[in-house]
């Protein structure tokens, strides 16, 4: 099989490459804080990041968001750079600084030159890569600005929440984005080795109320304004309330995909014998 077609195939055909992206938005973003901060996140992920790290290391984190790795890394290392395209994610990031130090590049990762971001100790990219049709071209740029590590964090499993709305409001199969077994094999067709550490984690949906919910998920369907009213019963009949917000409880792996370590440092990671048949993952 052909890894990087496959790959490219997978993020095309994604359903949420069809309807309105939400993700620059600062609705969005606002959203994106509310499932941090109630899924601990990163919680153990950043743990398992941290413990190749030292206060001599330099941390190049694409697709960075609002900080989630690089606000707490850059306590800990010299020098954190991150790479982020969104505009809104990159202003909540500035305002979380204070005096952090850290260098931001406003770019997707794909119209990055090497020379910008040079090279680093370690290189993370923390669900990020799910939209990105030139796989092989972005690794290699990866791997070339890593010196010693590149930490890649991609869900797994599949949401029932997401293959039911989906089925309910478009008719049709839920289709993710690439998962961490298509990650692992890409990374096998480029000639380097990769182990993998499953992890499970929360990845819950929390809403503040009803009205977030309805509006969030009537962009990323891209429904019609006469359907918000189904979908509003919808989601009060699916989410549970708890504390004044709104849920879907729901646990799912994470994969760690890490490179350059020694055969043994990753702990329970798994090597190309014991990934190579593993279901499909994915991070939606």
């Amino acid at each position: 099989m052909n890894w990087f077609a496959e790959w490219r195939e997978l993020v095309l055909r994604s359903s949420f490459r069809k309807g309105q992206s939400p993700f620059t938005s600062k609705e969005f973003v606002e959203w994106y804080e509310l499932q941090l901060e109630h899924n601990n996140y990163p919680g153990v992920l950043l743990d398992k990041v941290q413990r190749h790290l030292d206060e001599h290391a330099t941390v190049l984190d694409i697709g960075a968001g609002t900080g989630a790795f690089a606000l707490p890394l850059a306590q800990r290392v010299k020098a954190v750079t991150v790479v982020e395209p969104s505009a809104e994610m990159l202003a909540r990031l500035r305002r979380k600084m204070d005096t952090t130090d850290i260098r931001i590049i406003n770019k997707r990762w794909e119209d990055i030159d090497s020379g910008e971001v040079g090279r680093h100790d370690l290189v993370l990219a923390a669900h990020s890569l799910y939209d990105i049709a030139d796989i092989e071209t972005a690794l290699k740029k990866m791997l070339s600005a890593a010196k010693k590590h590149l930490y890649i964090i991609m869900g797994a499993g599949k949401s029932k929440f997401y293959a039911d709305i989906w089925r309910r409001f478009k008719g049709e199969e839920y289709h993710p984005p690439p998962g961490f077994i298509h990650l692992y094999n890409v990374l096998y067709e480029l000639g380097v080795p990769a182990n993998v550490e499953m992890i499970r984690t929360p990845r819950n949906q929390i809403y503040v109320n009803i009205e977030q919910a309805v509006k969030h998920w009537r962009v990323r369907l891209d429904l019609a304004p006469e359907k918000e009213g189904d979908l509003r019963a919808y989601l009060l009949d699916s989410l549970e309330e708890k504390d004044g917000k709104l849920y879907w409880r729901e646990e799912r792996p994470t994969a760690v995909i890490t490179t350059g370590l020694l055969v043994g440092d990753a702990g329970s990671a798994g090597h190309a014998g014991d990934v190579g048949s593993a279901a499909g993952g994915t991070g939606c």
